[in-house]
């Protein structure tokens, strides 16, 4: 197996942990955020948010240094516009996260104190992350399916 092979199979295993992740966090986790009770609510998101990053972070990481390496280490078989399609949806994942998910998960416990009106918008447009992050699976997927047959995607 060459480099270029072994990293894109890395990508891809951890492009299709990201999904199960986000998934797993938009239908089940954030959903029982309004569940947790008033006095427990700080002590239960700061440890929520300490836990995630070994889970969410690290592997999100990992996946964005394979999404570069792809592009110096292509594989046979798929087109470099599939790569940089690849970068951008990264790219508009972590500007977006930057910019409306991390500071929403911030403000969600402001005074300590949980802020339903945050959820919902956190529960609202946080299928935006779900999608991007699937589409990048995919797209992963689809690179792989097409080097492994030779093809040019």
């Amino acid at each position: 197996m060459t480099i270029a092979k072994g990293v894109l199979l890395l990508t891809l295993a951890l492009s299709f942990y990201n999904v199960g992740i986000i998934w797993l966090m938009q239908v089940h986790v954030y959903p029982l955020f309004k569940l947790v009770g008033e006095d427990e609510w700080t002590a239960y998101h700061t440890a929520h948010w300490h836990r995630i990053w070994g889970v969410v972070f690290v592997p999100a990481g990992l996946t964005l240094l394979g999404t570069i390496l792809l592009m110096f280490f292509r594989p046979e078989g798929v087109s470099g516009w599939s790569f940089w399609l690849g970068l951008g949806i990264q790219v508009v994942l972590y500007a977006l996260t930057a910019v409306v998910w991390a500071p929403m998960q911030v403000r969600l416990s402001e005074g300590g104190r949980f802020h339903p009106r945050v959820h919902e918008t956190l529960l609202r447009t946080h299928w935006g992350r779900v999608v991007l992050i699937t589409l990048y699976a995919l797209l992963v997927l689809w690179m792989t399916a097409a080097s492994l047959a030779g093809g040019g995607a």
